[in-house]
């Protein structure tokens, strides 16, 4: 479950029988059975198979239990099938293997060191765990000999008489086979700069971190003497340095002070090599000074147009400062957007700050943004070519799973902002730094298809939505500075949207929230026959700066309002909301859509910014609809655009195998007159998970939408009188799960891996073979990068990585 937790074992039966066998195509006979057996390794010898589990080391008899095995992968697989057995897998053993696992162990070594990792070297097993590595004999489990190490260790190899180890303190031993072997030499830390001339580094340093917006990230140091002034940025901050000099005496002697100071390689790395022609990567660097310019007064050798697109967009700071004439500074940065130059205390000061990607997008709610258009609108996303910008963290960690339909991850100045199980957590879009993370017990959400994301961001804050109350978080630090609960303060929060200064919520039933301590018994998450859907009973307005009410809207009595049908766009909320008070499943909040439909039904629009503390109707009108799986709301610039789907025919002809059916309808957008309704039919399979679920992506006066199967793309011109839709067959998707993201230009959505279509030119395109999507929403081009934060966990699909991985458009 996830690469630092343990795993559940795949065999391949071979049979006497079986074709190919011994001709190199084993793994065609069975492969993969999974046999109900968690464990961390496992080896064999001719006797025995051994098993590393967390309840301890097993030696098991292994002519029978291989038989044990082959019959708890034929069972286990044949009787459990489908998701649940994916989650089985992930968390319990087969009790019916475990008891045929007692009855053939022949001795038991029991794991009190978190032991993870094993090796067999002649007659020893040796296994390694938290801050030990152990050898155990194989014949009887007694143990050898025992060795403390710094660290966990997660690999073990053995080679020309020797055992070596690898911790997660970034740390390599080496022992002989008896066990023995010195402690890796720690050498000693010396500050090499211990004089009177490191005094007016320690103050530079000090003034250029308090120009950078950040303490963490990446420093970039252009032209450097002897190392000093990265030893003082190092030691005055969590910046990573990277120094680049082309000069090789003076990079060996910075590299010389620096790791004599223990910061070589851990704080600091030197590259010999010139900058000229920007062979870097563009964005990663949150600071960009000049140790050789402060110390001698001598730019750097390279201009300032091939040093500046290493620096960060949304407040990285390039600082070139020296004993050197004003008017020359001046000259050197003229290229850079915002260069400006100052005298200093007799030194010329030079400093720009990159502003936000002209024409790069945002992804600040659930769908992008309040009207819900799944489209960021990033200008930057675009083409058919893709590198990596970095790759790393976060991984599996504090995700509740691949499957679950969680809140997506967002972008807003510089920052993923990722929400997590009952965690959030923040990560510099550029270069993957993790900036900070913060608990928010009972906020995470599960099937928000048919609810409404519960976290979004803007410039000053990270709102989350937790029970009844909504949480406001520095997107700074990283700390709650207040929170906000609802009007009743009982309900849960429903619905959360930030627009301007006013934070737009409304009021649900608790009983009607998934989330990781509670599951209504009767929610939806994927494909259902008339799946639930939740409702709200009112919406409200709180100011952003101290949580007063600006206004409250309650329908009539006994009505409710659709959470997926709410969008706002131009100061106005639009919504459906159903007057019948016949209408079942209001008292858990949990509603189907036919019964949603079936009287009474309005979309409502309202002000959101009244003149007074009274809600403003601007207008409603009754509404219909067949809609049985979803109904969402969102806004274009052409009008308020629904999308329903169904089981059979909007027209009510007979349907065929390809049970799903979707209908796009306009609105105009001041009265809610209905200007046409357009249906398609879904692909090949019947509700496959996220079939039935597809919003649309609004990009222009185009609505795109795929129900993900059968490599179909249709796409409705807004614009038009009736809702012209034309149909893309080159459109590769083989997945029915996942919900297409939208540029300027682009589509991003799942096909196995990520996978884009570049709607100019009708090219599609791979994106990356090494990962997966969520089965919700994930890839999101945002700030002039493709984001693919890692939400794979618990998939037990053959995909190399789970890992977040963030691409930038080839140059």
């Amino acid at each position: 479950h996830g690469p630092n937790g343990p795993g559940i074992l795949k065999v391949t039966v071979l049979t006497a029988d079986a074709p190919g066998v011994g001709a190199g195509n084993e793994s065609k006979v069975l492969p993969g059975w999974r046999t109900g057996l968690k464990g961390w390794r496992m080896l064999a010898d001719d006797d025995k198979i051994f098993v590393l589990r967390d309840d301890g080391l097993h030696a098991l008899d292994k002519t029978q239990f291989s038989a044990d095995l082959e019959e708890s992968a034929r069972t286990f697989s044949n009787n459990i099938g489908g998701v649940f057995l994916k989650r089985h897998q992930q968390y319990k053993d087969s009790p019916l293997l475990m008891a045929d696992m007692a009855a053939c162990t022949d001795w038991v070594v029991p794991n009190n060191s978190e032991l993870v990792s094993m090796v067999r070297a002649g007659g020893q097993i040796i296994t390694g765990g938290e801050s030990i590595v152990q050898s155990c004999r194989a014949t009887d489990g007694k143990i050898l000999w025992s060795v403390k190490v710094e660290g966990k260790v997660w690999d073990l190899a053995v080679a020309g008489g020797a055992v070596f180890a690898s911790t997660d303190e970034g740390i390599v031993y080496r022992f002989s086979a008896d066990g023995k072997g010195a402690r890796p030499a720690s050498p000693a830390i010396v500050n090499p700069f211990d004089d009177n001339t490191q005094k007016k580094y320690t103050q530079f340093a000090r003034n250029i971190l308090k120009r950078a917006d950040t303490k963490k990230g990446y420093c970039v140091i252009v032209g450097l003497t002897d190392g000093r002034l990265a030893y003082e940025i190092a030691n005055q901050s969590d910046l990573f340095i990277l120094g680049i000099e082309s000069d090789s005496t003076a990079a060996a002697t910075a590299r010389e002070n620096l790791v004599a100071a223990g910061l070589y390689g851990k704080r600091v790395s030197i590259h010999q090599g010139s900058i000229k022609g920007n062979p870097y990567l563009d964005y990663f660097a949150n600071v960009i000074v000049s140790e050789r310019t402060f110390a001698q007064g001598t730019l750097p050798s390279a201009r300032a147009s091939d040093i500046f697109p290493m620096l960060q967009p949304c407040g990285g700071v390039m600082i070139i400062s020296g004993d050197i004439d004003k008017r020359i500074v001046e000259k050197w940065g003229s290229s850079v957007t915002g260069w400006k130059v100052n005298a200093r205390g007799g030194m010329a000061w030079g400093e720009a700050r990159r502003g936000i990607l002209p024409g790069s997008g945002e992804w600040t709610h659930m769908f992008a943004n309040p009207a819900n258009t799944l489209c960021s609108g990033d200008t930057y996303v675009a083409g058919t070519k893709y590198d990596i910008q970095w790759i790393g963290q976060p991984s599996t960690e504090q995700q509740w799973g691949w499957h679950d339909q969680t809140m997506t991850d967002l972008y807003k100045d510089g920052k993923i902002y990722l929400a997590r199980k009952d965690h959030v957590a923040a990560i510099d879009a550029y270069n993957g730094t993790y900036l900070w993370g913060l608990d928010v017990p009972e906020s995470s959400r599960a099937g928000v298809a048919h609810e409404s994301g519960q976290a979004c961001v803007d410039s000053d804050f990270m709102y989350v939505a937790a029970k009844n109350k909504c949480w406001l978080v520095d997107v700074n630090t990283g700390v709650k500075t207040t929170s906000y609960t609802v009007p009743d303060t009982v309900s849960d929060w429903g619905y959360l949207a930030i627009v301007g200064d006013n934070i737009v919520g409304s009021r649900q039933s608790s009983l009607a929230t998934y989330s990781t301590t509670y599951k209504p018994p009767n929610r939806t998450v994927w494909g259902k026959i008339n799946g639930t859907q939740v409702v709200s009973t009112d919406l409200f307005v709180l100011a952003k700066a101290d949580g007063s009410q600006k206004w409250l809207y309650t329908p009539a009595s006994g009505a409710h309002i659709l959470n997926s049908s709410i969008t706002i766009k131009d100061d106005v909320i639009y919504f459906v909301e159903c007057r019948n008070p016949l209408l079942e499943g209001t008292g858990t909040g949990i509603v189907t859509l036919t019964d949603f439909f079936e009287s009474d039904t309005f979309i409502v629009a309202l002000d959101l910014t009244p003149p007074d503390e009274d809600a403003v109707k601007l207008w409603e009108k009754p509404l219909t609809s067949k809609a049985e799986e979803i109904f969402y709301l969102s806004c274009s610039a052409n009008g308020l655009l629904a999308v329903e789907c169904r089981n059979s025919p909007f027209d009510d002809a007979t349907p065929d195998p390809e049970r799903n059916y979707y209908q796009l309808r306009l609105f105009d957008i001041t009265n809610g007159d209905e200007e046409w309704a357009t249906s398609v039919k879904a692909g090949q399979k019947t509700y496959a998970h996220g079939v039935n679920i597809q919003p649309a992506v609004v990009m222009g006066s185009k609505a795109y939408l795929s129900m993900r199967t059968g490599g179909r793309l249709f796409t409705f011109d807004l614009a038009s009188a009736t809702g012209v839709c034309t149909e893309t067959n080159n459109f590769r998707s083989s997945k029915g799960c996942g919900v297409m993201s939208g540029s300027a230009t682009s589509l991003f959505y799942r096909n196995g891996t990520s996978e884009g279509f570049d709607t100019g030119s009708g090219q599609d395109f791979n994106v990356s073979v090494l990962s997966r999507p969520s089965c919700w929403l994930n890839d999101l081009p945002a700030g002039g990068l493709l984001l693919m934060p890692e939400a794979s966990t618990g998939c037990d699909c053959t995909y190399a990585l789970q890992i977040s991985i963030v691409l930038a458009p080839q140059k």
